[in-house]
Protein backbone atom coordinates (compact mmCIF):
# COMPACT_ATOMS: atom_id res chain seq x y z
CA UNK A 1 0.00 0.00 0.00
CA UNK A 2 2.94 2.44 0.93
CA UNK A 3 5.35 0.70 -1.70
CA UNK A 4 9.06 1.29 0.34
CA UNK A 5 7.65 4.72 2.19
CA UNK A 6 7.91 2.74 6.15
CA UNK A 7 6.80 5.46 7.61
CA UNK A 8 3.51 4.53 8.72
CA UNK A 9 4.93 1.38 10.82
CA UNK A 10 7.73 3.24 12.12
CA UNK A 11 5.10 5.98 13.42
CA UNK A 12 3.30 3.15 14.66
CA UNK A 13 5.82 1.12 17.07
CA UNK A 14 6.83 4.62 18.06
CA UNK A 15 3.66 5.30 19.63
CA UNK A 16 2.43 1.95 20.94
CA UNK A 17 3.95 2.15 24.77
CA UNK A 18 5.83 -1.09 23.32
CA UNK A 19 3.22 -3.11 22.55
CA UNK A 20 4.39 -3.57 18.91
CA UNK A 21 7.85 -4.22 17.51
CA UNK A 22 9.11 -4.31 13.66
CA UNK A 23 11.07 -7.61 13.08
CA UNK A 24 13.38 -7.76 10.13
CA UNK A 25 12.24 -10.56 8.03
CA UNK A 26 15.36 -11.95 7.38
CA UNK A 27 16.51 -12.16 10.93
CA UNK A 28 12.89 -13.50 11.79
CA UNK A 29 13.43 -16.39 8.64
CA UNK A 30 16.62 -17.29 10.00
CA UNK A 31 15.73 -17.76 13.39
CA UNK A 32 13.29 -20.98 12.32
CA UNK A 33 10.15 -19.10 13.83
CA UNK A 34 8.61 -17.71 10.47
CA UNK A 35 7.57 -17.80 6.81
CA UNK A 36 7.58 -16.43 3.85
CA UNK A 37 5.88 -16.58 0.33
CA UNK A 38 7.19 -15.57 -2.53
CA UNK A 39 5.02 -14.56 -5.09
CA UNK A 40 3.57 -11.60 -7.11
CA UNK A 41 6.61 -9.11 -7.49
CA UNK A 42 4.15 -7.14 -9.68
CA UNK A 43 2.48 -5.74 -6.71
CA UNK A 44 5.48 -3.74 -5.22
CA UNK A 45 7.70 -3.06 -8.11
CA UNK A 46 9.13 0.53 -9.36
CA UNK A 47 9.81 -0.96 -12.40
CA UNK A 48 7.99 -2.94 -15.25
CA UNK A 49 8.33 -6.73 -15.89
CA UNK A 50 11.23 -8.43 -15.80
CA UNK A 51 10.47 -6.39 -12.00
CA UNK A 52 14.44 -5.88 -11.68
CA UNK A 53 14.35 -4.06 -8.74
CA UNK A 54 12.37 -6.99 -6.88
CA UNK A 55 14.75 -9.41 -8.11
CA UNK A 56 17.85 -8.91 -5.51
CA UNK A 57 15.04 -8.72 -2.93
CA UNK A 58 14.02 -12.22 -3.78
CA UNK A 59 17.43 -13.53 -3.99
CA UNK A 60 18.24 -12.01 -0.68
CA UNK A 61 15.52 -14.48 0.86
CA UNK A 62 16.31 -17.52 -1.10
CA UNK A 63 20.35 -16.83 -0.04
CA UNK A 64 19.68 -16.12 3.54
CA UNK A 65 16.60 -18.79 4.46
CA UNK A 66 15.60 -20.91 1.05
CA UNK A 67 14.25 -23.48 3.76
CA UNK A 68 11.80 -20.71 5.31
CA UNK A 69 10.31 -19.61 2.03
CA UNK A 70 7.13 -20.85 0.35
CA UNK A 71 6.29 -20.29 -3.48
CA UNK A 72 2.71 -19.64 -5.26
CA UNK A 73 0.86 -17.48 -7.58
CA UNK A 74 -1.50 -14.66 -6.61
CA UNK A 75 -4.23 -15.68 -8.94
CA UNK A 76 -7.17 -14.77 -9.03
CA UNK A 77 -5.12 -11.20 -8.94
CA UNK A 78 -7.27 -9.42 -7.18
CA UNK A 79 -7.26 -5.85 -6.49
CA UNK A 80 -4.87 -5.54 -9.22
CA UNK A 81 -4.44 -2.49 -11.40
CA UNK A 82 -1.98 -3.20 -13.69
CA UNK A 83 -1.97 -5.42 -16.33
CA UNK A 84 -2.96 -9.47 -15.59
CA UNK A 85 0.74 -10.61 -15.16
CA UNK A 86 1.36 -14.23 -16.71
CA UNK A 87 1.87 -16.54 -14.34
CA UNK A 88 4.43 -18.25 -15.98
CA UNK A 89 6.75 -15.51 -16.67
Amino acid sequence: MHGTNNGVIVDAIAHSKGRLKGIALIRLLQSGRGWSKLSAPYRTPAQPFPYADIVPFAHTLVTAAPDRLVWGTDWPHVMLDASMPNDGD
